[in-house]
């Protein structure tokens, strides 16, 4: 079942609450995998790690790669955006008897600046920039070993 709706809620909702015999339970037996797409959550992921161990960031399995790798994107009718991650979250076992909300900060279709691959674009950046100093602070120390031309002939 797919389906898309407006509303005034921030966060994403799945109507998950059970009713049988006309009653709401306390707790019910749930075999559900819910899926999503989101661009905010795209932006917090972490590195692929497992496909049964849910992001740190995000509390949701992901996908390996963008939907339009494993998925006929044309035949979705418009319920999937290719260039976005796959999201899941498995509802299993004897649960409260709720409605399922998901945290999902950031734009769901332009995707943002992924903090998590920052981080080692930021350590690259520190190392250059740590190098750069190295050799700037070498040829204010000893301007000849840095310029490896020999100087010009007097004749």
């Amino acid at each position: 079942m797919a389906f898309a709706f407006q509303t005034r809620a921030k966060d994403l909702f799945f109507p998950t609450i059970h009713i049988h015999d006309g009653e709401v339970h306390d707790a019910e037996a749930f075999d559900h995998v819910l899926y999503l797409q989101h661009a905010g959550l795209d932006s917090r992921v972490g590195d692929y790690q497992n496909s049964a161990d849910a992001d740190e960031s995000t509390g949701l399995i992901r996908s390996v790669t963008r939907a339009s790798k494993f998925c006929d994107v044309e035949k979705a009718a418009g319920l999937l955006q290719g260039n976005l991650l796959v999201h899941r979250k498995f509802l299993q076992g004897r649960l409260p008897n709720r409605d399922t909300w998901v945290d999902s900060p950031g734009d769901p279709i332009k995707a943002g600046v992924n903090i998590h691959s920052l981080g080692s674009y930021a350590a690259s950046l520190s190392f250059v920039g740590a190098l750069s100093w190295i050799f700037h602070r070498r040829t204010l120390l000893n301007p000849r070993q840095a310029n490896t031309r020999p100087p010009p002939s007097r004749s």
